[in-house]
This record gives structure tokens, C-alpha cells and sequence, in this order.
């Protein structure tokens, strides 16, 4: 009886609306410049788990280069977490995301554990070819901003972080600290090659 009720709470749980389908979002690869990360933007952040991706994205285009990423984060960031400044446009990111950008310098390959099918084995590499991020939940809040639930590859649950819609319908982060914790499954340490001996 008990396990009939159990299956039961778990159909209602997973029929509630908090609980939809998944959603995926591919892109062709990830943006080289600012240009190219604005067209991608413009055409996927009009939903929630798109305006998730783009800061996905941010995330790994930080970890290969850290200007053109905190730019790309000031892109993906909502106004309320910008200030006057000198990164994109006119504008710099909080102070308060610092500590977050540190965790990318750390683990260069943080993003990446978003894109589906990286394994901790190569430091989580793209595949080739286009690059998928996986929104488990979508879940709307009583001020209008959502909680999204990003699937990882590195044996984590996925990890929820908020977006919120702009005025121009593009939906951007307001907050992400459960993000930029650490890969559960850390690549393996890298062997120094062995210099040969030329004496």
C-alpha cells in the first residue's frame, strides 16, 4: 500500500507544472566574438532556458579567454547586476560576481560540464560540432523572473539559477551561484610529458 502511494505522490509531483519535459537548446558552436554572441542571443534568449544558454555560453567563452568571457557575461547578465564601466558597452558586471569569475579561472573548463556529452576524462571537450545545454525545470517565481535547473555531465543534480525578462523580451541571469561550484567529477591530473635526455 505504501509503495502504491509513494508512486502515486511521485506521478502528481512529476505531472505538476514545475516539472515539465526537459528542454534543450543547441547552438551551431560557440561564439569567437561579441558579434557573433549578440546574433546568437538575440535569436535564442527569448525564452528562458535560451537566455540560460547564453550565460552557459559566457561561461565557456570565459574559461578560453577571460576578457572576451567577462564581456560576454555583461551581455548575459541583467541590468540590475551591471554597474557604469569599461567591460561592454558602458557597463561592468557587480563586484559581488568577482568570486565567481575566480571559480572559472580556476577550472577552466566549469562551463563545459553544461554541454551535453563532455565526460571528466579529455577536461570535459565540446564535441564537435553544435553544442547542446539541457534545462531539466523551468520553474516561474511570484516577482516574475524563473528558476532554471541546468543538467551537467559532471555527477551533480542540475543546478538552478535564475533569468529574468528585459523590457526588450530577452531574458537574462539575475542570479547563479550554484553554478560556478565545482565540477563533482574532476578530469583526472594531467602527467607532465618526460623530457628526453640529451646528454
Amino acid at each position: 500500500m505504501k509503495n502504491i502511494i509513494v508512486i502515486a505522490l511521485l506521478s502528481a509531483a512529476l505531472a505538476a507544472p514545475g516539472f515539465a519535459q526537459a528542454k534543450e537548446v543547441t547552438v551551431k558552436a560557440i561564439p569567437a566574438t561579441m558579434e557573433d554572441l549578440v546574433k546568437l542571443r538575440d535569436g535564442v534568449a527569448k525564452t528562458p532556458e535560451g537566455g540560460a544558454a547564453v550565460f552557459l555560453i559566457a561561461m565557456i567563452m570565459y574559461g578560453g579567454d577571460n576578457g572576451l568571457g567577462l564581456q560576454a557575461f555583461t551581455l548575459a547578465l541583467d541590468m540590475s547586476e551591471l554597474v557604469p564601466g569599461k567591460v561592454y558597452k558602458g557597463y561592468s558586471p557587480r563586484s559581488t560576481w568577482d568570486g565567481y569569475w575566480e571559480q572559472v579561472r580556476r577550472y577552466s573548463y566549469l562551463g563545459r560540464i553544461y554541454a551535453k556529452g563532455t565526460v571528466p576524462g579529455d577536461e570535459y571537450a565540446l564535441p564537435a560540432g553544435p553544442v547542446t545545454f539541457t534545462v531539466t525545470e523551468v520553474r516561474p517565481q511570484a516577482d516574475g523572473s524563473v528558476k532554471v535547473f541546468a543538467a551537467t555531465t559532471s555527477g551533480n543534480w542540475p543546478r538552478p539559477f535564475t533569468v529574468r525578462k528585459n523590457d526588450k523580451g530577452i531574458w537574462k541571469v539575475k542570479e547563479a551561484s550554484s553554478l560556478f561550484a565545482g565540477p563533482a567529477d574532476l578530469p583526472p591530473p594531467r602527467r607532465e610529458q618526460q623530457k628526453s635526455d640529451e646528454l
